[in-house]
């Protein structure tokens, strides 16, 4: 598969569970790379703009753009570059600018919730023995469980044992969206670049009313 066909559907969310990893794991080393995908979601964002994209990978990158906040700005860029039969397009470009100048001053009402966690590593305790509970608001978007060193982790959901989420750490967290967190028992494990198990965190995700 050539890089411009696997970054594509990386950003369309196409790919295997593995493959996604995989780019993920090359975004945080490879400065070229980081650049090809920026290059491939701005190609995307101008093919969206222009109702070029089929029905499917149309709904895909909506999907996209609704998990990313910065996208969306870029998006509303797109869309005042696209405008034509008016006047010349350096107005335009001033009128660009000055759209992003708002995005970047002005406070956003939409901008995400984010909630950090510290865990502490540890066994699974039962009985009434106290569990570190994460406790998670309706208006919480992401949340961010701080593991320390390591290279990767996996999140495990203890009552089915489902693995909930897979991927690099970034500056020791681990981010994960709030909406696909049920409440109940999780096991974080933290791994090294070897791949060998470094630690566990235990907790206890709780949904506030």
């Amino acid at each position: 598969m050539s890089s411009e066909k696997l970054v594509r559907q990386y950003l369309l969310g196409e790919l295997s569970e593995e493959d996604r990893e995989a780019v993920e794991d090359r975004l945080f080393g490879d400065a070229d790379f980081l650049e090809e995908v920026e290059a491939a979601e701005t190609t995307l964002m101008d093919e969206y703009v222009a109702g070029e994209l089929p029905g499917p990978e149309k709904k895909r990158w909506e999907g996209y753009l609704a998990a990313h906040p910065k996208s969306r700005d870029r998006l509303a860029l797109s869309r005042l570059l696209q405008v034509r039969g008016r006047k010349s397009r350096l107005w335009w470009l001033a009128v660009a600018a000055a759209v992003l100048a708002l995005f970047f001053f002005m406070p956003k009402k939409d901008a995400p919730v984010v909630l950090a966690v510290a865990l502490e590593a540890g066994a699974l305790r039962s009985g009434t023995e106290k569990v570190q509970v994460v406790s998670v608001k309706p208006d919480v978007r992401f949340v961010r469980l701080r593991l320390g060193a390591g290279a990767r982790a996996t999140l495990r959901f203890v009552d089915s044992g489902r693995i909930v989420a897979s991927s690099a750490l970034v500056d020791g967290y681990l981010e994960l969206e709030a909406a696909g967190l049920q409440a109940g028992d999780y096991v974080a494990t933290v791994m090294d670049g070897q791949g060998e198990e470094i630690a566990d965190f235990v907790f206890r995700l709780a949904r506030l009313p």
